[in-house]
């Protein structure tokens, strides 16, 4: 597809010595936030399996875990005997079952201290920092009053760590590593401390190892790493030189030493960072993402709060997991996605966000979290809940289809002609400044996606092949040379579009193309080749709107924050379907039959109940019943002649997805637009529709919040921030308005 060359990758990742076991895209985090019993595991297990999950990441959330956050969580010990035996009826379930089961390595978040336990018995391994003791002084003090973190760039603080957790799970199910179990999923793990601050990373290990990289004593530029860099060159340096030691410590000590042991058990390193979005905290947070993530199998980022979103976020910042994985081969990679979104957001946006993700080279999403249990106060956790108990985990299988096969392409196969130098900025001198900075770089970055250009972030060290544009964010763009590593020229393309051209995991070259528009929009590209689409897992929507040729080149309309998959045409074309055409517009008369509302009580429930009233007249049944939040069973009747019958059925809007039934036929299921349904089992003469729509749960979860949870004193930060968010969807049903399709009959 392109004629871009990578050299072989230098950097000594230690792997991946394993084979990636099975697709396990998409995956679910599965919050044991109280005791497991037999009857839950294989009742929820089943559910995530029948939504069209492919593996599941075992997420403890013990009774300890931040109680003045959570309240109340799992009461069996955390890594001891019983919470081991549910830890095997899990891996025989999952097995049983075909899910992929992936460890989560702690009991919360960050990782790498095993609740504690690793510092207990060795004080020796607590994090420490650096801080001034007096004008010319300097002192180590541990990193948090309780001694609670731990040391990651102690190597020997990790091997700890791995007896404690990583070894237990293998003694409790050795024959199903690598085969039920694929990979340990690593949460966040930090270093203490920041450069540039009051507060410095500090280890016992840092002074030998900063002498043997740079020749002198690191104690020299103590006085240089306690404030922002600024204009000084010299304390830039310093900095950065006492920065680069940290990243190499933490990623040999602890990532490196953990990758090993995965490796040995046949098991991938899975997992993310922290703050990945935002380029100012990587220094604070981690280091040097880059050099970090060349440990893992499959790197990944953090999508929470809103990070991408139509109204908030764009997403660029994912391309860090997909430089990972082409800097070192990788097959992989992956993005924790959706907590902390809030409860008003639409199967649509979950969708815009996962398709947001995929064209920036993600390729399993990871849906945070199922609770295994939402009874009391267990139900505030992070103000999400993707189950049984939110009405939109109906239409999930339509979506879980849609993302296995869009993630279906390797990222470590992605060849781009523009890389961006990376490294992690030195911490700025205001707030203000910090700010402007993430604008500006997220600015560069978008204007690169603006102009169809692929690219991806290089470290500093790689030596970028000829042909390659190397751009620095800190320096102009130039301009004049987008034309020239533009993937596609684009023609009188209407709206934002983002590509990613890619290898499909079955060989096949193919650009995925994402239309990151709320009222969608027209794509138009130059090209001389013969193009062709690749079908979605439900290819109906493609025939409303083909792929075509125009003069010059090809054209497509796109629904709103719609992925499509384009590829070269190498012969004639075999079994296409006709596109379909408008054989006229009605208007369908839906009676509500009935409704099953959610409730958010002290044990949520959909309560079911007749209604027997017409929609009104908009289709939102929130009209009629203000606070609605569930799921309706509508009902309409369709007359049809004895002439041609119409193949399809499409609404001009689902609030938020539905399933319809034609004569009691399941003819389709839709999550996200375009809003159109086969309309198999038709017949002349009088024809019964029915419709199951499932709406957000936001206002319940509103409702409950201001009436039930506020007045008990039950909050925390993720609810108080999602309590922020404008709900993006509140109304429940369909438009009246439809549209019936035909097939082209010239």
């Amino acid at each position: 597809m392109s004629s871009t060359q990578t050299t072989a990758s230098p950097f000594p990742a230690g792997g991946p010595a394993v084979t990636l076991r099975g697709d396990a895209n998409p995956g679910i985090f599965w919050y044991w936030n109280c005791d497991p019993s037999e009857a839950m595991t294989t009742r929820q297990l089943t559910a995530m399996r029948d939504a069209g999950f492919r593996s599941v990441c075992l997420h403890p959330m013990p009774q300890n875990f931040r109680p003045n956050d959570f309240y109340a969580g799992m009461r069996i010990a955390y890594l001891e005997q019983r919470y081991f035996q549910h830890f095997r009826r899990v891996v025989d379930e999952c097995r049983r079952l075909g899910l992929l089961l992936i460890l989560y390595d702690e009991g919360g978040w960050p990782s790498g201290t095993a609740c504690g336990r690793v510092v207990r018995g060795n004080p020796e391994f607590a994090a420490r920092v650096l801080v001034r003791d007096g004008a010319k002084q300097f002192k180590t003090v541990p990193a948090d009053p309780t001694g609670w973190r731990s040391d990651l760039m102690n190597p020997d603080a990790t091997r700890k760590f791995l007896r404690l957790v990583h070894e237990r799970y293998h003694a409790a199910a050795p024959e199903e590593f690598g085969r039920t179990i694929r990979g340990i999923f690593t949460d966040e793990p930090t270093l203490s401390g920041a450069v540039g601050t009051e507060r410095v990373p500090w280890s016992p290990l840092l002074p030998e190892e900063f002498r043997r990289r740079n020749g002198f004593a690191v104690e020299e530029i103590y006085p240089l790493l306690f404030a922002p860099a600024g204009d000084s060159a010299e304390a830039d340096r310093a900095q950065r030189l006492y920065l680069e030691c940290c990243t190499k410590l933490f990623a040999r000590n602890f990532f490196g030493v953990i990758a090993s042991w995965c490796h040995a058990n046949g098991i991938s390193l899975e997992g993310h960072l922290a703050g990945e979005h935002l380029i100012t905290s990587h220094a604070a947070i981690f280091g040097d993402y880059l050099k970090i993530c060349d440990r893992f199998d499959v790197p990944g980022v953090d999508t929470i709060a809103r990070q991408i979103h139509p109204a908030s976020g764009d997403g660029a910042f994912a391309k860090l997991a997909l430089s990972a994985a082409v800097r070192n081969g990788r097959r992989e990679t992956l993005s924790e996605s959706f907590n902390v979104y809030g409860p008003g957001d639409s199967t649509t946006i979950l969708n815009h966000v996962a398709n947001a993700q995929f064209v920036r080279g993600i390729s399993r999403l990871m849906v945070m979290p199922f609770l295994a249990s939402a009874n009391g106060v267990r139900k505030i956790s992070c103000g999400t809940d993707f189950s049984p108990r939110n009405p939109l985990w109906r239409l999930f299988p339509a979506l879980t289809a849609h993302w296995n096969w869009a993630g279906n392409f390797d990222p470590g196969a992605v060849k781009s002609r523009v890389w961006v130098r990376y490294r992690p900025l030195l911490p700025l001198a205001s707030p203000d400044e910090t700010e402007e900075r993430n604008r500006a770089w997220n600015a560069f970055l978008t204007e690169l996606d603006d102009r169809w250009i692929p690219w991806r972030f290089a470290g500093v060290e790689e030596t970028p092949p000829e042909g390659t544009l190397l751009l620095d964010p800190e320096n102009p763009f130039p301009r004049e040379m987008a034309a020239k590593y533009a993937f596609w020229n684009p023609l009188a393309t209407r709206g934002k579009f983002r590509i990613l051209p890619c290898r499909r995991r079955d060989g096949t070259e193919a650009v995925m193309v994402f239309c990151d528009e709320r009222d969608g929009g027209l794509l138009q590209f130059a090209a001389q080749e013969e193009w062709e689409e690749l079908p979605p897992p439900d290819a109906l929507p493609g025939r409303l709107a083909p792929l075509r040729k125009i003069p010059g080149g090809y054209e497509a309309q796109f629904a709103p924050g719609e992925l499509r998959i384009f590829r070269r045409r190498s012969s004639a074309p075999e079994n296409v379907l006709p596109p379909l055409y408008s054989a006229g517009w009605l208007r369908l008369d839906w009676q509500v039959d009935m409704v099953e509302k959610l409730h958010l009580g002290p044990r949520p429930a959909f309560r079911r109940r007749a209604v027997g009233k017409a929609l009104p007249a908009s289709g939102d049944y929130t009209e009629q019943e203000p606070g609605f939040s569930g799921v309706l069973h509508l009902s309409a009747e369709l007359e049809c002649g004895t002439g041609p019958l119409p193949e399809a059925l499409r609404f001009r809007q689902l609030w938020s997805g539905g399933t319809l039934r034609v004569n009691g036929q399941q003819t389709g299921m839709r999550a996200f637009a375009p809003w159109v349904f086969r309309l198999d089992g038709l017949r002349p003469g009088r024809n019964h529709l029915e419709l199951e729509v499932a709406g957000t749960p936001a206002l319940e979860w509103l409702r409950a919040r201001r009436e039930e949870w506020l007045p008990a004193g039950c909050s925390n930060s993720y609810c108080n921030r999602i309590a922020g968010f404008p709900p993006e969807e509140t109304r429940c049903g369909v438009s009246p308005e439809a549209e019936l399709l035909s097939p082209d009959s010239r």
